[in-house]
C-alpha cells in the first residue's frame, strides 16, 4: 500500500507559511524593539517606565528563593505574567540549550535557568496547598482554634474564620486570606511549575526563521515532544547562560498586524 502523502497547502496556507519562515528572529526582535520604544515615547506613563526600567536592567528574572510575595510584586512593577526562575550559582552555570547548540563559551553565567515561574504557577500551588488543608481547616474553626494555613505567619485574618459559620463566604474568605498572606512567605522554588516555556541561543537567532521558533518552541510539534503540550514564551539565552529576551505568543500576535500586507486575502478568511 501506498504511504498517504500530506494534503496539499492552501494559497493562503503557503502565504502565512512563506511570512515566517522569512523573518529571522532576530528580525523579530528588531521589530519588536521598535514597537515598544515607539510604545513607550507614545504613552509615557507608568507602562513606558516599566518597560524602560526592565530593558535598561535586562531580562526580569525570578531567584528561587525569592518568597512568592516578592515575585508578585516584581511582575506587578514590571506588568508581566511570568519570569524565568534562576539559581544564582557561578559554580554552576550549565544552560540546557533545546532549541539552540552547545555556545563552547567559557563565560560564567550570572545563574542558571531553571524553568519560568507564572503566576498561573502560584495559584495552581496555593489552591493545592489551600484544599489540602481545607479540611484541617474546618475542624479547627470548629473547635475555635485558629485555621491551618499554608504557612507559618498569622496575620490577622485567622480571626474572620473563627467568627463566621464554618463553611459560609466569610469564613472562607478569612481561611483563604490568611492562607494566602502566609504562603506568599514561601520561597518561588517550592512552587510547582508547568515547565511552559522553552530556549533558544541567540548565536543561533540570525540564522533561525520565526517559522522554527513558533513550530517547536511555542507549538512544539509531536515529532519533538509528543508527551508536553504548547507553551507561550521562548527565551533567548547568551553565550554566558543569561536570558536577553523572551518571546511570547503574545509578541507574535502584536507582530501580525504590521505584517498584513503581505498576508493579502487570506486576512479576510
Amino acid at each position: 500500500m501506498a504511504s498517504p502523502t500530506a494534503p496539499a497547502l492552501a494559497p493562503s496556507e503557503s502565504t502565512a507559511i512563506a511570512l515566517f519562515e522569512s523573518e529571522s528572529v532576530r528580525g523579530f526582535l528588531a521589530q519588536r524593539a521598535t514597537r515598544r520604544a515607539a510604545r513607550a515615547h507614545n504613552d509615557g506613563g507608568s507602562w513606558g517606565a516599566a518597560a524602560a526600567e526592565g530593558a535598561a536592567g535586562g531580562v526580569v528574572v525570578v531567584d528561587r528563593d525569592d518568597t512568592v510575595g516578592t515575585a508578585l510584586d516584581l511582575f506587578a512593577k514590571h506588568k508581566i505574567l511570568s519570569a524565568p526562575m534562576v539559581l544564582r550559582s557561578p559554580a554552576d552555570a550549565t544552560a540546557t540549550l533545546p532549541l539552540g547548540t552547545s555556545t563552547g563559551a567559557a563565560e560564567v553565567a550570572p545563574y542558571r535557568v531553571l524553568n519560568f515561574l507564572s503566576v498561573g504557577d502560584i495559584v495552581r500551588s496555593f489552591i493545592a496547598c489551600w484544599e489540602a488543608e481545607e479540611h484541617a481547616a474546618g475542624a479547627a474553626a470548629a473547635t475555635g482554634a485558629q485555621p491551618p494555613q499554608c504557612g507559618e505567619a498569622d496575620n490577622g485574618y485567622a480571626e474572620d474564620a473563627r467568627a463566621a459559620d464554618v463553611g459560609s463566604v466569610l469564613w472562607r474568605m478569612g481561611v483563604l486570606r490568611s492562607a494566602g498572606r502566609a504562603f506568599a512567605d514561601r520561597m518561588c522554588g517550592d512552587c510547582g511549575t508547568v515547565e511552559d516555556g522553552d530556549m533558544v541561543f541567540s548565536g543561533a537567532s540570525d540564522a533561525m526563521p520565526l517559522s522554527q521558533l513558533v513550530r517547536y518552541g511555542l507549538l512544539r510539534w509531536p515529532r519533538r515532544r509528543p508527551a508536553v503540550a504548547p507553551c507561550h514564551r521562548v527565551g533567548v539565552f547568551g553565550s554566558d547562560g543569561s536570558i536577553e529576551e523572551i518571546i511570547s505568543q503574545s509578541d507574535i500576535v502584536e507582530w501580525l498586524p504590521d505584517k498584513l500586507w503581505e498576508l493579502g486575502n487570506m486576512v479576510h478568511q
